[in-house]
């Protein structure tokens, strides 16, 4: 997928570049560039993909983190950048699909595809987070061909080392703070797959790829 033409590339270094702005922005002193970066950077990946909206949620969580002085300023550094970058292409959505976001449009235009859920499906505690967790580390051919077993025993391990790492590290406030906002970037994609995932049935570990 990465060597073809899509906008997961650019999807995933706008997010990055995003949570490393929200990063110095958390740093005592550091005004208010890091979060109007950190709004355009958000914008743009709203232009991009819909995996680029977990990253608003990371910049409220990241100014709330803030104990510097100016919150609120950071706050509205970061919000305005963020909601007008996208909104030229948000409106126009709403205007001609019926919906910001496109999702109804999509769901009108892949009915072949559709799969409605619950959240208490039993597919979210068999079917979703192994082939969540196996796509990530890789499966091949739109999903069709697994990888070696070998190979997602090697990635479970590491996942757990750095899980473990991850919890147990103690290196001061500002890392204390990158822990939670990373962690929590996590949680909030996963969020949005899973949310995804009660209208179609597509546990594509790509999706994690921008946190």
């Amino acid at each position: 997928v990465s060597g073809s033409l899509n906008n997961d590339n650019l999807a995933n270094l706008l997010s990055a570049v995003t949570l490393t702005c929200l990063v110095f922005g958390m740093r005592p002193g550091a005004g208010l560039r890091p979060w109007s970066l950190a709004g355009l950077f958000t914008g743009l990946g709203l232009f991009t993909k819909f995996t680029g909206l977990a990253m608003i949620p990371c910049g409220l969580l990241a100014f709330w983190l803030h104990r510097g002085a100016g919150r609120r300023r950071a706050a509205v550094a970061f919000l305005v950048p963020a909601l007008l970058t996208p909104a030229p292409l948000l409106i126009r959505n709403a205007m001609v699909l019926g919906d910001a976001l496109g999702a109804g449009a999509q769901v009108r235009t892949l009915p072949n595809l559709l799969d409605p859920k619950g959240l208490s499906d039993a597919y979210f505690v068999t079917e979703f987070p192994v082939v969540l967790f196996e796509s990530f580390w890789g499966r091949f051919g739109w999903m069709s061909f697994r990888a070696p077993m070998g190979l997602y025993l090697i990635a479970l391990a590491a996942t757990i080392i750095a899980v473990t790492g991850l919890l147990i590290s103690r290196r001061g406030v500002a890392a204390s703070q990158t822990r939670i906002l990373f962690g929590a970037a996590i949680m909030i994609q996963i969020a949005q797959v899973a949310i995804y995932n009660l209208t179609f049935t597509q546990a594509q570990g790509r999706f994690l790829f921008p946190v």
